[in-house]
C-alpha cells in the first residue's frame, strides 16, 4: 500500500506542478503582437489589472474568477499531495491508526481538490456558450454534486472512525488509571 500511495502522490504532485507552470489557456508569449501595449516596461507597474505581461496566464485576465478558483484548488492539491508524500517517507508506522487517519484525510483532500481542479480547468477552456447551455451546465452540476457528496460521506466516515477510536482509547486509559488507584 505504501508503494502504491507513493506512486499516486508523485503523479498527482507532478500533474499539479505542471498545471501551475502551464495553466489552461496557456501563458502570454514574449512575441505577442499587441499594438496598444507594446512597452514591456508597463509590466513593472504594481497592481495593474488591465493588461497581461509575457509569462502570465491568459485566462487570469479573461476569466479571473474561474482562474482564481482553479489556482486555489490546484495549489491545495499540490500541497496536500506533498504532505502525504512526506508522511509516507517520514518512517511513521502505517499500523498506527492515527497515522493511517492522517494519510486518508490527506488523500481525501488531494483527490477532492484534484477533482475540483479538473472541473475548473474544463470550465476555463470551454467556450462560454457551451458551458452556459442547460445540458452541459446541468450535467456538470449533477456530476460534481454527486462526486463531492461521495467525498464528504467518505470523509465523515473516517472522521467518525477516528473519534470512536479516540474515545475508546481514552476510556481504556481511564479504566486502567481507576484500576491502579483502587489497588
Amino acid at each position: 500500500m505504501k508503494t502504491a500511495l507513493g506512486v499516486m502522490v508523485s503523479i498527482i504532485a507532478t500533474i499539479t506542478f505542471q498545471f501551475a507552470l502551464n495553466p489552461p489557456g496557456g501563458v502570454l508569449q514574449v512575441g505577442f503582437d499587441d499594438k496598444s501595449k507594446s512597452n514591456l516596461f508597463d509590466c513593472s507597474i504594481p497592481n495593474r489589472t488591465d493588461q497581461l505581461c509575457p509569462g502570465e496566464a491568459v485566462l487570469s485576465l479573461t476569466k479571473s474568477d474561474y482562474y482564481t478558483f482553479f489556482l486555489v484548488c490546484n495549489t491545495t492539491c499540490f500541497i496536500a499531495s506533498l504532505c502525504v508524500g512526506l508522511l509516507l517517507v517520514s518512517g511513521l508506522p502505517l499500523k498506527n491508526i492515527f497515522t493511517m487517519w492522517m494519510l486518508l484525510i490527506g488523500m481525501w483532500i488531494t483527490l477532492t481538490t484534484l477533482l475540483l481542479t479538473y472541473f475548473a480547468g474544463i470550465v476555463l477552456i470551454t467556450r462560454d456558450a457551451i458551458v452556459d447551455g442547460r445540458i452541459v451546465d446541468n450535467w456538470f452540476s449533477y456530476l460534481l454534486k454527486a462526486l463531492l457528496l461521495l467525498f464528504v460521506v467518505v470523509g465523515v466516515f473516517h472522521v467518525l472512525h477516528l473519534v470512536i477510536w479516540g474515545v475508546k482509547k481514552c476510556i481504556r486509559l481511564w479504566n486502567n488509571r481507576c484500576y491502579c488507584v483502587r489497588t
